[in-house]
C-alpha cells in the first residue's frame, strides 16, 4: 500500500505514507484487543469453548505480527525518503 502513495507523496510534497502505515498498524493492534476481549468472555464449555479460545489466541497473535510488520515498514519511511530516485 505504501508504495502506491509514494509518487502522489512526491507530487504533493505532503507525508501520507508514515501517518497511514501508523493508522493501519492502530487498526491491527485494535482488531487483536478485540479478540482478547473475545477470549476473556466465558462462553461454553467443552470442545467448542476450546476452539473459541484457539480462534481467539490466532487472532491476537496474527494481529500482534501485522502490527509488527506494518511498524517495521513504517520505521523505514522515517529513515529514507520515498523521493529518492
Amino acid at each position: 500500500m505504501n508504495y502506491v502513495l509514494v509518487p502522489w507523496q512526491c507530487a504533493h510534497q505532503v507525508p501520507v505514507v508514515l501517518p497511514l502505515a501508523l493508522t493501519l498498524a492502530l487498526l491491527s493492534l485494535v482488531g487483536g484487543a478485540l479478540s482478547w476481549r473475545a477470549r476473556r468472555l466465558h462462553g461454553a464449555s467443552g470442545r467448542k469453548q476450546n476452539t473459541e479460545r484457539f480462534i481467539a489466541d490466532l487472532g491476537m497473535g496474527t494481529a500482534l505480527l501485522f502490527a509488527l510488520v506494518i511498524f517495521m515498514q513504517a520505521s523505514a519511511a522515517l529513515i529514507v525518503d520515498g523521493c529518492l530516485r
